[in-house]
């Protein structure tokens, strides 16, 4: 039941939000974030119990318990693994290259990443218990999967290509000039953008078939790449170079992920092909548009241009898409209307 998961979200973050604003006014110091926090919580944990009819209660079942503590060592170490490398980066660059260059890419990582915090993290956490229901059934399993997979790259790709092209316009109009310095390290972070992206789309079959060792042993190769390229690669290219040694990691992440998912899924390869031709070439099509439009547009206006730009590029991806694959289209936009994928109709 997703519709009281996101009234559950929605509510609690506005209401945390509002207290945030309240508490700023009236405190005027930081304490208003840590109590508009944990009026947050409090809201989320109370709706939470009015929402759904389940009642924890206290009980010791040796063997569910050996189970659970077997699942969730991995699922641990996984989010440790996953602060250390979304963080660390913040850290080590905080440290070498000084505040300001720091707001620089933090603000770049928020923006690269918004289409996987908006729609790729949603989309693993739905898929999970669908992938777990039919976990026995490996063929529901691949039909499932790819119609996911294809759904998200149809959005993932051009959004990802969008931020790259855009960067310097869409920074001088909503950001103002004196935040230009970070478009250079912001393409190159909606790389990292697009590789955990897909990653977070394959993760769920890995838990979903109880099979959590397989990400969790991908994710300490990840913190190994991550480990061994951060330092040298910031101190030898500022900014760029912290941002190149983290998409590195994830880019390592998704080529495991990958080679570990062809062996539990038949045809892998085929899935993946058959997935990526539209997007790609639609996104191809959009890159070209930019290209071109730009090109006519030189010497334009920031604000004129960022939106003609936009326009034409979202047009040729969606004239290109829709006259490949008209059925994908028509499905992925039910399900965004509706709230959910089609694929999970299945």
């Amino acid at each position: 039941d997703f519709k009281h998961k996101a009234q559950l979200d929605v509510i609690s973050d506005l209401a945390g939000s509002i207290s945030a604003v309240l508490l700023a006014l009236i405190l005027k110091d930081f304490w208003a974030l840590v109590w508009a926090s944990v009026i947050w919580r409090l809201i989320y944990f109370g709706l939470s119990f009015r929402f759904h009819p389940y009642r924890p209660r206290l009980c010791w079942e040796r063997k569910r318990a050996a189970h659970l503590i077997h699942f969730g060592k991995h699922m641990f170490w996984i989010s440790v693994v996953t602060f250390v490398v979304t963080n660390g980066d913040d850290a080590l660059v905080g440290r070498l290259l000084g505040l300001d260059l720091l707001g620089y890419y933090t603000m770049a990582y928020a923006i690269a990443n918004l289409p996987v915090t908006s729609l790729c993290e949603t989309i693993g956490r739905i898929s999970l218990p669908v992938y777990a229901q039919i976990q026995d059934d490996r063929k529901r399993v691949k039909e499932a999967f790819q119609k996911v997979f294809e759904s998200v790259l149809m959005i993932l790709l051009p959004s990802t290509a969008l931020i790259m092209l855009l960067a310097e316009d869409f920074i001088a109009v909503f950001l103002g000039d004196r935040w230009l310095p970070m478009a250079g390290v912001l393409r190159v972070l909606c790389l990292l953008g697009l590789f955990r992206g897909l990653s977070n789309v394959i993760a769920p079959v890995f838990l979903a078939v109880n099979r959590p060792e397989i990400q969790s042993r991908n994710k300490t190769f990840e913190l190994c790449v991550f480990l061994v390229l951060i330092y040298p690669l910031t101190i030898s290219w500022g900014l760029i170079g912290a941002g190149w040694a983290v998409t590195a990691a994830y880019l390592a992440g998704l080529i495991l992920n990958s080679v570990a998912l062809s062996r539990l899924l038949e045809n892998f390869l085929q899935i993946i092909l058959g997935a990526v031709y539209c997007p790609l070439l639609a996104t191809a099509a959009l890159v070209a548009s930019s290209l071109l439009i730009g090109t006519v547009l030189e010497g334009m206006g920031s604000l004129p241009r960022f939106f003609l730009l936009i326009f034409s590029e979202i047009g040729a991806f969606l004239l290109i898409s829709i006259w490949m694959k008209n059925a994908l289209i028509v499905e992925v936009a039910r399900s965004l209307s509706h709230g959910k994928f089609g694929a999970f109709r299945a």
